[in-house]
């Protein structure tokens, strides 16, 4: 009696009703960075993503957790446990309130290339779920541009 071959099939079915065989991942963007006010060794700064769920079901979270690198070195993180939903084939946008040292930012501030090049980022978390759903993490990279009459980032790419 061979039964192997029999719990793998009824894997495959279950994994298939639960629609994981034609799960695709979410897209997590930066979209915004804005400073806040701050104290002398702590800087704090709103990062704002937009989270896309191309998947036919909705997506709950019970919070994310992020890591924000320009240039190849960290510069802020951020924690949320505020819950939230992605719709069906949608998309949210989400605030966060990250911190960095002060020397973290003087770090990049000293390695600074000529502020008409763009900087290169890097974000990298991780959305958290409740009960038995796995945690989904994430990752993605572009370059800030800079307005030359700014000393604002005028552009995420």
């Amino acid at each position: 009696m061979r039964r192997p071959p029999v719990i793998a099939a009824m894997l495959a079915v279950l994994c298939v009703t639960a629609g994981c065989a034609t799960y695709q991942p979410l897209d997590v963007a930066l979209v915004g960075i804005e400073p806040l006010p701050s104290s002398t060794f702590e800087q704090r700064m709103r990062i704002e993503l937009r989270v896309l769920n191309p998947n036919d079901r909705a997506f709950e979270a019970t919070g994310l957790s992020l890591r924000l690198d320009v240039n190849g070195q960290p510069l802020a993180r951020a924690v949320s446990n505020a819950p939230f939903a992605v719709p069906r084939l949608g998309e949210t946008r989400l605030e966060l309130t990250a911190s960095t040292s002060l020397f973290d930012l003087a770090r990049q501030i000293l390695a600074l290339p000529d502020r008409h090049e763009p900087m290169a980022y890097r974000i990298e978390g991780r959305l958290h779920r409740r009960g038995l759903a796995p945690d989904l993490s994430f990752g993605r990279g572009g370059e800030i541009g800079w307005n030359p009459s700014s000393t604002k980032p005028s552009e995420l790419r």
